[in-house]
C-alpha cells in the first residue's frame, strides 16, 4: 500500500473494511506485486524461521508447507484470473497459486472494467469443466 498514491490506498482500505465481513466470493488485488518475488521471499522466510538444515529441509518440504510462507497464506488458491486490458499473459501473478486456475482475458482495461465485464467473466468461468491439471 505504501507504493500507491495516498488516495487510491485510503480507498482501498475503505473497501477492504466496509466488505471485511462479507461472506461469499473473496477478490484480490495484486497491487505492485511480483511472482517472483513473492516466492523468493516466501524462501528467505521459510530459511530464517526453521532450524532444519536445508539439505534436510529439502528432503521434507510439501507444497502445503511451502505454501504458508506465502503472501496468501491461509488463502485458498484463485479459482479464475481475469485478465484486463486484452493481454493474454498472467505476467507473473501467482505462478505458485495459480497452477490450476482458469484465466479469462478481457479487452478493457482494470479501471473501465465494468459490471457487465466481470459477469461475462463469471459465465464463462460457470460454463468451464475443471480439471486441476489432470
Amino acid at each position: 500500500m505504501e507504493l500507491l498514491p495516498e488516495d487510491l490506498a485510503n480507498t482501498l482500505k475503505r473497501v477492504e473494511r466496509s466488505t471485511s465481513e462479507n461472506p461469499g466470493m473473496l477478490v484480490n488485488f495484486a497491487v505492485a506485486y511480483g511472482g517472483r518475488r513473492e516466492i523468493l521471499d516466501a524462501i528467505r522466510l521459510l530459511l530464517r524461521e526453521t532450524d532444519a538444515k536445508p539439505s534436510d529441509l529439502a528432503e521434507k518440504l510439501t507444497e502445503e508447507d511451502f505454501s504458508k510462507y506465502l503472501y496468501t497464506a491461509g488463502i485458498p488458491d484463485p479459482d479464475l484470473i481475469l485478465r484486463t486490458s486484452g493481454e493474454q499473459r498472467l505476467s507473473g501473478f501467482m505462478p505458485w497459486q495459480s497452477v490450476h486456475a482458469e484465466a479469462y482475458f478481457c479487452d478493457a482495461h482494470w479501471p473501465a472494467l465494468t459490471r457487465g465485464d466481470f459477469e461475462q467473466a463469471l459465465n464463462a468461468y460457470a460454463t468451464r469443466v475443471r480439471t486441476f491439471g489432470t
